[in-house]
């Protein structure tokens, strides 16, 4: 995880800057973003994207972080129902053998998650707190540690145990520094009608 956070934090800081310019108030410039974010890396040679690392796995992060942006811009245009999910999900099946097949893979999935997610019935099953982010964060650092103290255990002992500490503390760090940091940022007054558009963003 950890080599994802420097690319995540040079995510954030566009879209901040972008909203203090007042870019995310355009809609129809935002789904221009959306788009060069999806058609530049299937380029012979990309023109936004070339300077990203020769690893397809970070090839998709401008994509999906693009993907996310852009239905928090138009939440309240865009309705995750179930024809609009047959038809992502159609889409992908259609040209999943091509050079697009992964990324409306990612978009198919992402909008199929978002949607079961706001069903009331999902809904219900909310726990009080969200350790998802400290989880992410702190699960690579406690693999680490457990391969170094205990190299002679097996997988399962590794991802058992990894994954119960890795989410305790995802806990822990919802409750003594993410909540506490969103409350904080919640409660401070906005730069300008812009700047307050550029945190919406980056929540």
């Amino acid at each position: 995880a950890l080599w994802t956070l420097t690319y995540e934090v040079g995510a954030y800081a566009f879209i901040f800057f972008a909203g203090l310019a007042g870019l995310l108030e355009r809609k129809f410039l935002c789904a221009v973003l959306l788009v060069i974010a999806f058609v530049d890396p299937l380029l012979p040679q990309p023109i936004v994207s070339h300077w990203l690392p020769d690893n397809p796995q970070i090839r998709f992060l401008p994509q999906c972080f693009a993907f996310g942006a852009f239905l928090a811009v138009m939440k309240r245009e865009i309705v995750m129902g179930p024809w609009t999910l047959a038809g992502l999900t159609g889409l992908f099946w259609v040209y999943a053998r091509t050079a697009a097949g992964s990324e409306l893979f990612h978009i198919a999935l992402f909008s199929i998650l978002l949607y079961v997610a706001g069903h009331p019935w999902f809904r219900q099953l909310r726990l009080p707190a969200d350790p998802s982010y400290g989880t992410y964060v702190w699960g690579f650092v406690i693999q680490q540690i457990l391969a170094e103290l205990f190299p002679q255990h097996g997988l399962v002992f590794h991802f058992f145990t990894a994954l119960a500490l890795a989410i305790s503390l995802g806990f822990l760090s919802w409750y003594w520094i993410e909540r506490p940091a969103l409350r904080k940022a919640h409660r401070s007054p906005p730069l300008s009608t812009r700047s307050e558009a550029g945190w919406a963003w980056a929540a």
